[in-house]
């Protein structure tokens, strides 16, 4: 029977250090059995934390504003992950006491974390909101990644014994293909293929597991929300090297930070906190608010808008494509409050580049009905003068 809730219990700092302050776009990624390192991708300096366990950048905490490790490589099965502060340079190991031991580290739609947690060939996924832990269907496999499909709202898992790809509504899982060993997935909203991680190269698939590219070599990877383009990391020795590759081929390599290495790089994250995020799931007949976190446009103007019509094919600017579909209801509200509707869809983010909004759902609007949301700044010292993250992609519960 699953939990109701998990209680986390902060055990250790295991580095610390004075004055440290988070690099805004900075690459972060850990090095096997050494640290994290954090680097300022405009000087290729290279910021490291004092010796931590085997882990994987995971996600980003978006209550807390810190980074997610999942523990990797461990002798016995962890039940406990790490926690990296930017801003402190500080680790701390998190002890999870729940159904089993932690196997993976995602997010939901609303980039809440989300642990799986393994126990007799059944996963429980369990979703951090604000202080509170809150288990949700188990699933009947050793779930190793995830990622939300933010185009039919289900995710792709991968699970182990034999190792395959499923999908997981949130009550069924339905098998898709047999696949690699596998250790995280991403979604691209510009083309809505699938990353993974695999033991020594990266890979782009498809909805059925079909292999499109690899990228042999490769550890870890990110990508870019504006442009669609890729960042890999790589071991080419004597450095880690970082790749841009241009969207949407990959095969061109646009720019490369040379890193001088310590240890086999793993993982790869850009520091930055989701663009917009639901601050609860959406309900007919209630409002949805929305916080808006535009950090790389501080006192920017910005305008929002909704869409029912999907991710793609987006709207062309010459800063480069937003994924989201200029339907009907984007035209209605794009940059318009609209009393008892709308609120929060044109204005000015703060210092810190934050706003909020809100969407009251109508009554009546039927459970699992798909809508997408955007904010983007108007600033004119970014490329096109425009800036935005991930669309927002979330259904009526």
């Amino acid at each position: 029977m699953a939990p109701s809730s998990i209680l986390v219990v902060a055990l250790a700092v295991l580095t610390a250090s004075a004055g440290a302050q988070p690099l805004p776009g900075a690459f972060v990624f850990t090095e096997s059995a050494s640290a994290i390192a954090v680097v300022d991708p405009a000087t290729e300096v290279v910021r490291r934390s004092a010796a931590i366990p085997p882990a994987e950048i995971a996600v980003a905490d978006p209550d807390r504003r810190h980074l997610l490790l999942q523990r990797t490589f461990a002798s016995t099965p962890p039940r406990h992950i790490l926690r990296y502060d930017p801003v402190s340079d500080v680790v701390t190991s998190v002890q999870v006491s729940g159904p089993g031991f932690v196997s993976t580290v995602g997010s939901d739609e609303h980039f809440n974390p989300v642990l799986g947690m393994v126990a007799n060939n059944v996963t429980w996924f369990v979703r951090k909101i604000g202080a509170t832990y809150s288990t949700l269907s188990g699933i009947g496999a050793s779930v190793y990644a995830f990622a939300r499909d933010d185009d039919t709202g289900d995710w792709l898992c991968h699970a182990s014994a034999p190792d395959r790809l499923l999908r997981w509504d949130g009550a069924n899982a339905t098998p898709v293909a047999s696949a690699p060993t596998t250790f995280r997935i991403l979604q691209d909203q510009h083309t809505g293929h699938f990353w993974r991680r695999l033991t020594a190269d990266v890979q782009v698939v498809d909805r059925q597991g079909m292999v499109l590219q690899s990228f042999f070599g490769a550890t870890g990877f990110d990508n870019d929300s504006v442009t669609g383009d890729a960042y890999l990391v790589r071991l080419v020795i004597p450095y880690t090297v970082i790749e841009r590759r241009a969207a949407p081929a990959f095969t061109t390599v646009i720019r490369t930070w040379r890193i001088q290495r310590r240890y086999i790089p793993f993982g790869l994250l850009r520091w930055r906190m989701p663009t917009v995020r639901g601050r609860r799931p959406a309900v007919s007949g209630a409002t949805f608010e929305i916080d808006i976190g535009l950090t790389r446009s501080p006192n920017a103007r910005y305008v929002a808008a909704l869409s029912l019509g999907g991710l793609r094919p987006g709207i062309a600017t010459p800063a480069g494509t937003i994924p989201i579909v200029a339907d009907a209801l984007f035209l209605s509200t794009l940059g318009r409050d609209l009393p008892g509707f709308t609120s929060g869809f044109v204005g000015t983010v703060d210092a810190a580049g934050l706003a909020s909004a809100s969407v009251r759902i109508p009554a009546g609007v039927p459970t699992g009905t798909r809508f997408y949301f955007t904010a983007v700044a108007i600033d004119p010292t970014k490329p096109g003068g425009l800036d935005w993250g991930r669309t927002l992609a979330t259904s009526v519960q």
